[in-house]
């Protein structure tokens, strides 16, 4: 169908509202019969976070491992939350993928609509139809890909948003970012989250700022800067931070060096 509207505005041009507005509901009404119908997304959408819920929530020893300063009863504790925040992601991404399916073929008819406009009345033989052509199929074609690369980008988010939770709850002092270069072919590591890898992150709030044991010394609050998964595709991930002893000396305080001094010879 793109093929033969390229055809028509090459041949004719740009010499009626009513020619372009016809093709243009003609196409939209093929984008969308390509597209997952509003209540297919939703139950693959919960199937999929669902599987990636359980996933991480179910297997207690993977949760010890990543969060070693949190007790089993309190991994317990926080099921209902994390179950919450599953409910949650899924509603809030059905309506986001709703919405950047309409963005993305109204975005795909402006080209279209874009391009016949340039036309002059009478069409005109220098357009190149196969490469123009070409552009706006793709860009058509894409939409149902798309899709699926927001619904694992989702999955990202879930993940991060659970390990927050408990990290968060559990005491965590400090977060180390940690970057690994993955998502869909055409995304690129971000420079900044490159250059965020290894770096440690306070969290505001925190007991042991709470105490004053821990101080910047040149480091950010975690706050400050956009968290893993917010921004799309990203799959970076932090390491939680619970104890005083995880930290550098030179980011505890007089106080927060006394007390690990303390702790230690109770320890030891």
């Amino acid at each position: 169908m793109v093929n033969e509207a390229i055809r028509e505005f090459a041949a004719h041009g740009f010499d009626s509202q009513a020619r372009l507005e016809q093709w243009l509901a003609r196409i939209e009404t093929s984008m969308s019969a390509t597209l997952m119908p509003a209540h297919e997304l939703q139950k693959r959408l919960a199937q999929h976070l669902t599987q990636i819920f359980e996933r991480t929530v179910r297997r207690p020893s993977a949760l010890m491992k990543r969060h070693p300063g949190v007790p089993m009863f309190k991994l317990q504790q926080l099921a209902p939350r994390l179950r919450a925040e599953l409910n949650r992601r899924i509603l809030a991404s059905v309506s986001l993928i709703t919405l950047d399916q309409k963005a993305s073929r109204q975005r795909a008819l402006q080209r279209l609509a874009g391009w016949a406009t340039s036309i002059p009345a009478g069409g005109s033989k220098a357009v190149d139809k196969a490469q123009e052509g070409e552009l706006i199929r793709r860009s058509i074609s894409g939409l149902p890909h798309r899709e699926r690369v927001v619904i694992i980008d989702q999955g990202h988010k879930l993940v991060a948003a659970i390990h927050d939770i408990i990290a968060v709850d559990g005491g965590a002092i400090a977060y180390i970012w940690r970057h690994i270069k993955q998502g869909p072919p055409a995304y690129d590591s971000r420079p900044e989250h490159v250059e965020r890898d290894g770096r440690i992150f306070l969290l505001r709030g925190s007991w042991a700022m709470k105490r004053g044991f821990v101080k910047l010394d040149g480091h950010q609050y975690y706050d400050e800067v956009t968290a893993v998964a917010e921004e799309p595709f990203c799959s970076c991930w932090v390491e939680p931070v619970y104890g005083l002893s995880e930290l550098p000396a030179s980011m505890l305080t007089l106080a927060g060096k006394a007390e690990l001094a303390r702790v230690r010879k109770l320890t030891a």
